[in-house]
């Protein structure tokens, strides 16, 4: 059974740190080896299938007592995952920036909305969960998937760089205040 539940009520806040290593998965047991600090409920460490990609996905309880440096602090808002989901074999990191204007939960509602309004959703697409930035400018999900080929066929399918087609995934991919953005496909190391 898994450690780390996106969507745990006695979690806080989540610290996401990404950086890039020679060696991913010696990083991510060097991350979270030793005493788990006061406060810190659980942590996943990810391995990028580009090979050089780390991030740590930690929750916390309270204050973090720790962070890394290029730690970004979020809450989760929202998420869904489909009735009797099989095991994620791939985790995509999908990170929305916006011009402090927006509110990123109204992009993270749009996002459900157009996966809900799917008819045909993606075969691979397992989970997706949803968090903001504690200053209000970014939304990431932590989005589970069956392979890195599944998302990678999702993609392709829609022909528009979403994992869904029509209206609802335009607008989710012309959304007005978006400044930034992207995914990166990981696999689970660790978890403590």
């Amino acid at each position: 059974m898994a450690v780390l539940d996106p969507e745990r009520a006695d979690v806080d806040s989540v610290l996401v740190t990404r950086w890039t290593a020679d060696d991913p998965d010696a990083a991510v047991v060097e991350a979270l080896a030793g005493a788990k600090p006061e406060g810190l409920v659980a942590a996943a460490g990810y391995a990028g299938f580009d090979g050089t990609s780390v991030l740590l996905y930690e929750q916390w309880r309270g204050t973090p007592t720790e962070r890394r440096e290029g730690a970004v602090e979020y809450r989760w808002y929202r998420g869904a995952t489909r009735p009797d989901p099989p095991e994620v074999g791939c985790v995509v990191i999908v990170t929305a920036e916006f011009d402090g204007v927006v509110d990123p939960r109204t992009w993270v509602d749009a996002v459900l909305d157009a996966l809900a309004a799917d008819d045909s959703p993606a075969p691979g697409g397992i989970s997706a969960h949803f968090h903001v930035s504690a200053d209000g400018t970014r939304a990431l999900n932590l989005a589970g998937w069956t392979s890195e080929a599944a998302h990678v066929a999702a993609l392709e399918a829609s022909g528009q760089g979403t994992v869904g087609l029509g209206e609802k995934w335009r607008a989710v991919k012309e959304f007005p205040g978006t400044t930034g953005g992207g995914f990166t496909r990981f696999r689970l190391v660790r978890e403590v």
